[in-house]
């Protein structure tokens, strides 16, 4: 018990350090109107730089505590995003890659075109930002976005859902169907209706009729 608190202690404590580093905020406005807030963490002598998306109810310091620094250390210049219904962002409700891959596009366009020019972009997410991530595949990224990064990411909003439910230990047949009518309900969403892997076979025959 108390290992695990100095642990507690310890990642709080570089969360807290990702929010000096990271000072810089930056906010674009998404398709539908919202005003969406990255945290930007410039490499002086950057190489590339990554579009960083957090998990869901996470925070981009807590996520990227560690992960930031050690791509800055490696000249790697750190946008930590929050997506919509997070943070400083817009929106009242998070839509699995629904609507957040095109908010993902803008941020690589802003990104490429104001702060870091002539370099390439990378897109990484974690968990539900995992999803949203691959899900940005057929979104319009732009052309400077060399690679994707999905770390313990779904294949689609349902298998995000399933695995929730059994992290909950609890009976899918009685609680799914709650949550799918609810996406339906409050989100106007069909769980399954995009998917990650029909965003990743859309880039494919993108790239493959430019020759890629």
């Amino acid at each position: 018990r108390q290992f695990g608190s100095g642990g507690r202690a310890v990642g709080k404590k570089l969360a807290e350090d990702l929010k000096e580093k990271a000072r810089i905020k930056v906010q674009i406005v998404s398709y539908d109107g919202e005003v969406l807030t990255g945290h930007y963490y410039p490499c002086p002598d950057a190489e590339r730089i990554v579009i960083a998306c957090h998990g869901w109810r996470s925070g981009w310091n807590y996520d990227y505590r560690t992960i930031a620094p050690f791509l800055h250390e490696h000249n790697t210049s750190v946008l930590m995003i929050e997506l919509r219904a997070h943070g400083e962002s817009g929106g009242r409700y998070l839509y699995y890659g629904k609507k957040e891959r095109f908010d993902i596009a803008r941020w690589t366009h802003y990104a490429a075109e104001h702060l870091a020019p002539g370099i390439p972009v990378y897109v990484m997410g974690m968990s539900a930002g995992a999803l949203c991530t691959l899900m940005s595949a057929s979104a319009g990224l732009h052309k400077a976005t060399k690679g994707l990064i999905a770390d313990s990411g779904c294949a689609s909003a349902r298998a995000f859902g399933m695995s929730v439910i059994d992290n909950l230990h609890v009976n899918p047949r009685i609680l799914y169907p709650l949550i799918r009518l609810d996406a339906r309900l409050r989100l106007g969403m069909d769980d399954n209706a995009y998917t990650a892997t029909d965003a990743l076979k859309h880039y494919l025959r993108q790239m493959m009729k430019a020759g890629c």
